[in-house]
């Protein structure tokens, strides 16, 4: 639940980090990155010390790790502290996640004990999806912006001694080695193309330096597969992508990961930049789609059971790319019931298209693997989450530059005010204010626009990529006459 309220909480306060800490779109993107960043390049090695070291021994590790990390966060004044404390958010997350459920599922023997004790994880999950967005509105409402990650000092400061002294510890003996090399290897390959990634609008799409950083990243990536390939035991097991049965399900969730995080990047900025509300009237016009997001989560197996699995997640896909399309419809000075039909229906896509994609996923390979077929599939979805914002963020940010310039080349706005303009709406919005009435609310509305403009192109990608992922799967998805999916809800969240 930690993990949840701190992404729902941090997305609600990306407005408050451009106006309080002069973030520019760039700093934003690594503020939300270095977290996922971190936690996907860890995690399969979070999951490898909890079982040699001990699951609840390591899950206090990473509990203080993460407490530390968002204590940090609160007070820091600068965009690279926040980003460093973000990272070591990170490092915890990643040895809190496998940890957790390793613990859930080894404190019982029998099915239903595990079943009951997985549903209550879950709804943990679910329960932060609707306390994120009223908790971040109501501290932003009232606090500076560092209070949003104060929120998880006080549930750090009860978990850790109450893990100690209820929890019996376990572990596995025979555990194996950590493959250090392979987890520097994978991690540095996806920074490279997160850099290059944010960095492109700046140096230019087909600059020399962003596509000799996408190069150097493809070779670090190759590097990273011959290497695991070669390794008995490997960090991840790359033969899995060569499963067709495994690879098509898996790449729908990662799909579905990538459009959520980029979805939730625009979103925020859209709420309370283009359409003025605060951060507790924002969050409260999230509740909608969190709901959504949770009964449709529920209900996505007993819809797979009755029209078949391929129509359902075909039919998810295609309903959260058009959600995102949907938002950006009304411009400016839409209503906020046309708002909330995008995000109402993006949120059912996501819902209806997650849970049945990852249940297939696991369905497809035996028991004995299932514990490394969920790492992998884990670490693409927390790979699709850093890309989702990387590459959504960048196309925003050249989009709503490029559509400004044009907008203001008329009001006569000094060089060094336009330029600044440019560089995320807080700024421009912030550089109206100190304009003469005119000017000001010429800047202002053209800065707004111009956002809509940057944020339906950018969503305008995450539809295609939906229209992409569907297609794959309903031509390449290997799906048995008989599948069940399971009724548990722990895959809700993309966690």
């Amino acid at each position: 639940m930690v993990a949840v309220i701190d992404g729902t909480i941090l997305n609600l306060a990306l407005p408050s980090l451009v106006r309080d800490l002069g973030a520019s779109n760039s700093d934003l993107q690594w503020i939300v990155d270095a977290y996922v960043l971190v936690f996907a390049g860890f995690m399969l090695t979070g999951g490898s010390l909890a079982d040699r070291f001990g699951r609840v021994r390591m899950m206090r590790i990473g509990m203080t790790l993460f407490g530390v990390g968002s204590l940090v966060a609160s007070f820091t004044d600068t965009v690279g502290g926040l980003t460093a404390a973000r990272a070591v958010m990170g490092i915890g997350a990643a040895i809190i996640s496998p940890a957790t459920l390793s613990i859930v599922t080894s404190l019982f023997d029998d099915q239903a004990g595990k079943a009951k004790a997985i549903g209550i994880w879950a709804g943990g999950s679910m329960a932060g999806i609707v306390i994120g967005p009223i908790a971040g509105g109501l501290l932003l409402s009232h606090f500076w912006w560092g209070s949003v990650f104060l929120v998880n000092l006080p549930i750090v400061a009860i978990s850790v001694p109450l893990l100690g002294a209820l929890v019996p510890e376990s572990k596995n003996p025979a555990a194996a080695r950590l493959d250090v090399v392979g987890m520097v290897l994978s991690t540095a390959a996806l920074a490279t193309v997160l850099w290059a990634t944010i960095s492109a609008p700046e140096h230019g799409w087909t600059s020399v330096t962003t596509l000799g950083t996408y190069a150097a990243g493809a070779v670090l990536l190759v590097v990273f597969v011959a290497f695991e390939l070669r390794n008995p035991l490997p960090l991840l097991d790359v033969r899995f992508f060569a499963e067709r049965s495994f690879v098509v399900p898996t790449i729908v969730c990662t799909a579905v990961i990538f459009m959520t995080s980029g979805f939730s990047f625009v979103l925020t900025q859209l709420l309370q930049f283009v359409h003025g509300y605060t951060p507790i009237q924002a969050g409260v016009r999230m509740l909608p789609m969190a709901f959504v997001l949770i009964s449709g989560s529920v209900l996505a197996p007993r819809l797979a059971d009755r029209f078949g699995v391929r129509r359902i997640i075909v039919l998810g896909l295609l309903l959260q790319g058009g959600g995102g399309v949907l938002l950006t419809r009304p411009g400016p000075h839409g209503a906020y019931l046309l708002l909330m039909i995008g995000m109402v229906v993006h949120g059912a896509g996501q819902a209806i298209g997650f849970s049945p994609a990852t249940a297939l996923a696991m369905a497809s390979v035996q028991k004995e693997r299932s514990g490394v077929a969920a790492g992998t599939n884990a670490t693409a979805r927390m790979s699709g989450s850093a890309l989702g914002v990387a590459v959504v963020g960048s196309i925003l940010v050249s989009a709503y530059g490029s559509d400004l310039r044009s907008h203001i080349a008329g009001l006569g706005l000094p060089s060094a005010v336009a330029a600044r303009a440019q560089e995320s709406i807080g700024t421009a919005l912030g550089e109206s204010a100190k304009l003469s009435a005119a000017a000001g609310r010429g800047l202002a509305s053209a800065a707004r626009e111009s956002f809509v403009v940057g944020a339906s192109q950018a969503l305008m990608v995450n539809a295609g990529l939906c229209i992409v992922a569907a297609t794959i799967f309903a031509f390449l998805a290997r799906i048995p006459a008989a599948t069940k999916l399971p009724s548990d809800r722990h895959a809700i969240v993309g966690e």
